[in-house]
């Protein structure tokens, strides 16, 4: 199979596929990845697993609610675990959202880390009780949207994909 059949997607402005956060950014060419320096380490699995975990969560939850938040939380952790498998040291900077330091650490992935800091505000709306901000199609789309960036995340690092489907 050709490498063209296959090509991988980071988030480009234009239109977005329905009324969640991430307005504006749709699917777009990702440049190939580089295969890592060295093995995978136990901090970085441990959280691979943890997003994973978080996904497969979210894609059981009845309640939209539920759904939206814990799509984005396996978002992070997926984030997180890229960003620990390739930050390098630097200076101190204070608290920063791990969607800057994850396009610090990989700035082929800017697309998605401006994806889901659209979805920050809502997330924590949505955490502190206004669950009518995490609508059926809104907790779906961000759902869908986690799963693609988690195989993305598992592709970049070379972990071997699950089988299955979320939910599966």
């Amino acid at each position: 199979m050709s490498t063209s059949a296959h090509r991988r997607t980071d988030l480009v402005p234009g239109p977005a596929p329905g009324p969640s956060c991430g307005r504006g950014l749709r699917p777009g060419p990702l440049p190939a990845t580089t295969p890592p320096d060295a093995p995978t380490s136990l901090a970085v699995e441990q959280l691979l697993r943890r997003a994973r975990s978080a996904l497969d969560e979210a894609a059981r939850a009845s309640a939209p609610a539920r759904r939206y938040s814990a799509a984005y939380l396996a978002a992070v952790q997926g984030a997180a675990a890229l960003v620990a498998a390739r930050a390098r040291p630097s200076v101190v900077r204070g608290p920063t959202s791990v969607w800057v330091l994850l396009t610090d650490a990989a700035p082929e992935l800017g697309g998605w880390a401006t994806f889901f800091q659209s979805c920050s505000d809502r997330r924590a709306a949505v955490d502190a009780g206004v669950h009518r901000l995490a609508h059926q199609r809104a907790a779906d789309e961000l759902l869908h949207r986690t799963d693609q960036f988690l195989t993305l995340i598992d592709s970049t690092l070379r972990v071997r994909p699950r089988t299955g489907k979320v939910g599966a």
